[in-house]
């Protein structure tokens, strides 16, 4: 009868320290593969926001240059210029004027009468990223990202169609 006793009070026993090691080194090694694809998809997704912006700024010239009027009046507009592009689309003004301490800023420099460059700058993992797209005189569109290397900007894209 004693040694029934016995035996009951030992399988009720809690876990044991080689359990609970093994567990916890279970737990470490999902951790070490989890935290790098999470930072990874956090850089992923500055990096497509900043995209979405030079689009979003793109798509907003291109609109403004196809209704180049101001009023009642057909009055030739430079669409290139922050100040006519807030005008007409108010929340283009926290693309241009980011808050402090923001990760990306945009700009947009004019080449000529008919072409144009829309640049957004992010902040990268360890330099700043930029993605631009200029719209050349002649109609064409280079898309590019400086520096090369890094997440968000890989090497061995052709130049001029990348993202």
């Amino acid at each position: 009868m004693l040694k029934s006793a016995q035996k009951a009070t030992r399988g009720e026993g809690g876990f044991t320290l080689i359990e609970l090691l093994v567990v916890m080194i279970i737990i470490a090694i999902l951790m070490a593969v989890a935290v790098p694809t999470f930072l990874k998809q956090k850089q992923n997704a500055v990096a497509t926001k900043a995209k979405a912006n030079v689009k979003q700024i793109v798509t907003t010239i291109e609109s403004c240059a196809s209704g180049n009027t101001t009023g009642s009046y057909t009055a030739p507009r430079n669409c290139t210029l922050e100040a006519t592009l807030t005008a007409d689309e108010p929340v283009m003004s926290t693309l241009f004027t980011p808050p402090p301490g923001s990760i990306e800023d945009c700009t947009i420099t004019a080449r000529g009468t008919t072409g144009y460059m829309v640049g957004c700058v992010m902040q990268g993992e360890s330099s700043p990223v930029t993605f631009t797209e200029d719209h050349t005189a002649t109609g064409q569109v280079l898309k590019n990202c400086a520096p090369p290397g890094g997440k968000a900007c890989p090497t061995g894209l052709t130049a001029g169609k990348m993202w």
